[in-house]
C-alpha cells in the first residue's frame, strides 16, 4: 500500500535496489504474457483501506478568479485539499495498493490509456496508477492555460513539462520505469497538484472514495 506523502509510511512498488549511479532499478523478474494477464482478470482481489483516528481537517483552496469561474462552469463543489479523503467508516481514498513481488512484469502498451482530466483547476483523479508503457493522457477542460510539471526520480522516466492550452489536443506521457509517486503540479498555482504512480505489472489499483480497491489476482508462481 502506498499512501500519499503525509499519510502512513509508503512501500515500494516492487523489489528494488540501488545501481552503480545511485539510481533505483528493479530486480529481474519473469515476463508475463498478455494471456496470463487476461486469465487473471477472471479473478479479483478486493479489500479496503481504512484510517484509524481523526485526520487533520482539509482546507479550502484559495482559487484565483479564473479557477473560480471554471469551478462554477463545471458545477463542482468548492475545492478542498485532499491529503486525507475519508469516506464511510474511515475508508481512505487515493491510496495506491499493489501486489508486492508479483510473479512477473509486463509492458502496458496493450492497455487503453489512462486519463487525467483537469477541471476547475483540479486533477481528476487526484491519484492515477498506471503501468510502464501505458499512455497517460493529460486533458485540460478549463478555459485557462495550465503548464504541468513533474520530476520523476527513476531515470529514464521523462520529466513532465507540458503546456495545456484550452481546447487543444491533449498530450500524453509514457513511463519506462516504475515509480512510487510523481507529484504533478503547476508553477503559478502550486496548490494545483496530483500524483502518478507507475508499476511494471498490472496488479495494482487506487482506493475509491470509501477506501475500496479491486485488482486482478495474479497467477500463482511456478
Amino acid at each position: 500500500v502506498a499512501p500519499l506523502p503525509g499519510q502512513e509510511q509508503q512501500e515500494n512498488l516492487a523489489d528494488t535496489k540501488k545501481d552503480e549511479t545511485g539510481g533505483v532499478r528493479t530486480q529481474a523478474r519473469p515476463t508475463l504474457s498478455k494471456e496470463q494477464y487476461r486469465v487473471s482478470t477472471n479473478f479479483w482481489l478486493t479489500g479496503r483501506v481504512t484510517l484509524k483516528g481523526t485526520p487533520p481537517a482539509e482546507k479550502p483552496l484559495e482559487l484565483d478568479p479564473e479557477c473560480q469561474t471554471d469551478v462554477k462552469r463545471h458545477n463542482l463543489s468548492p475545492p478542498m485539499t485532499r491529503n486525507f479523503v475519508v469516506g464511510t467508516n474511515g475508508g481512505l481514498a487515493n491510496v495506491v495498493v499493489t501486489v508486492m513481488n508479483p510473479p512477473g512484469d509486463m509492458p502496458g502498451d496493450f492497455l487503453p490509456p489512462k486519463k487525467i482530466d483537469i477541471r476547475g483547476c483540479q486533477f481528476h483523479p487526484y491519484v492515477t496508477a498506471t503501468m510502464t508503457g501505458q499512455e497517460v493522457v493529460l486533458e485540460n477542460n478549463d478555459t485557462d492555460f495550465h503548464e504541468l510539471k513533474g520530476f520523476p526520480t527513476n531515470i529514464p522516466n521523462p520529466i513532465i513539462d507540458v503546456a495545456l492550452l484550452p481546447g487543444a489536443p491533449p498530450p500524453s506521457v509514457t513511463f519506462v520505469n516504475e515509480e512510487s509517486l510523481i507529484r504533478v503540479y503547476t508553477d503559478n498555482r502550486r496548490w494545483m497538484q496530483g500524483y502518478i504512480s507507475i508499476a511494471t505489472h498490472p496488479y495494482y489499483g487506487v482506493t475509491d472514495s470509501n477506501g475500496w480497491f479491486r485488482i486482478p489476482l495474479p497467477p500463482a508462481k511456478d
